[in-house]
């Protein structure tokens, strides 16, 4: 799915979220950044991993949401799913 495709099929859904319900992260998420300060007396070395991380949680968000839904924490659930 490419990013418009993406952004068109989040504008269609969004009036069917349920009240209160956070299903776009991304702009909270752009509003924090991404770094820590580094503990006193620890050693800061430039890194080379090269490893788009932001990238990366945001691309899992949609699996998190999917695996973190309450039936998934249902042990009938879980244990007819591994019969199948």
């Amino acid at each position: 799915v490419s990013k418009k495709q993406r952004q068109e099929g989040r504008a269609k859904a969004r009036p069917h979220w349920p009240a209160g319900e956070v299903f776009d992260m991304e702009k909270e998420l752009a509003k924090q950044p991404f770094t820590e300060a580094a503990p006193p007396n620890s050693i800061v070395v430039d890194s080379s991993i090269e490893y788009d991380i932001v990238g990366a949680a945001a691309r899992q968000m949609t699996f998190n949401y999917q695996v973190a839904l309450p039936h998934y924490r249902d042990e009938m659930f879980l244990n007819k799913a591994a019969e199948v």
